[in-house]
């Protein structure tokens, strides 16, 4: 079933080890972190959790470890668990974990896989539409605050254009 980005829906997401999504199949793996936009051509980019990593089988259970992607008639759901640095293990892995529902709406959520954060300062969440003129920056290479657990909830936007001399009514929900 489709995921709708950007207000685009895609049939194919291309899903990177170290906890990056694309819209658009990809010259090359996009392995280290950028700051959005990207220099490099990556096109369209989710990033619920990018950073210079792997999954960990050797520390961990093999059938604990990867990607895995669950669907149901109402969300997408990708998850990477076990996702350990490549900077020589700092620290205990990362789980990272997005979820498409039908409505646009993204839920990006963490888990620690251990006692302390020591590599989500080495991380990028984030997102960036095809011809990269619009960005989202959740956080850039700074130490989450993560507690029993984090969550971002990303809904989609609605854009209005109020020409000068003109009004535009609207009713805003602000949630906090």
């Amino acid at each position: 079933r489709p995921v709708s980005f950007y207000g685009t829906s895609y049939t194919t997401m291309y899903i990177a080890e170290n906890g990056l999504i694309s819209f658009n199949e990809q010259e090359e793996i996009p392995f280290f972190t950028e700051y959005m936009p990207t220099e490099t051509d990556y096109k369209t980019l989710l990033a619920p959790y990018w950073m210079f990593a792997s999954l960990d089988t050797y520390s961990y259970p093999k059938e604990d470890v990867g990607i895995f992607v669950q669907y149901d008639d109402e969300k997408i759901i990708v998850s990477w668990e076990y996702l350990q640095d490549n900077f020589g293990g700092m620290g205990p892995p990362m789980s990272a974990q997005v979820i498409f529902y039908n409505n646009g709406t993204m839920k990006f959520q963490y888990k620690m896989n251990g006692g302390f954060d020591a590599i989500s300062r080495n991380g990028f969440i984030g997102m960036q539409n095809e011809d990269k003129s619009d960005v989202v920056l959740i956080n850039a290479y700074s130490n989450l605050a993560h507690g029993n657990g984090l969550a971002y909830i990303v809904t989609p936007a609605e854009k209005h254009v109020v020409s000068p001399g003109t009004t535009l009514e609207a009713t805003i929900e602000i949630s906090a």
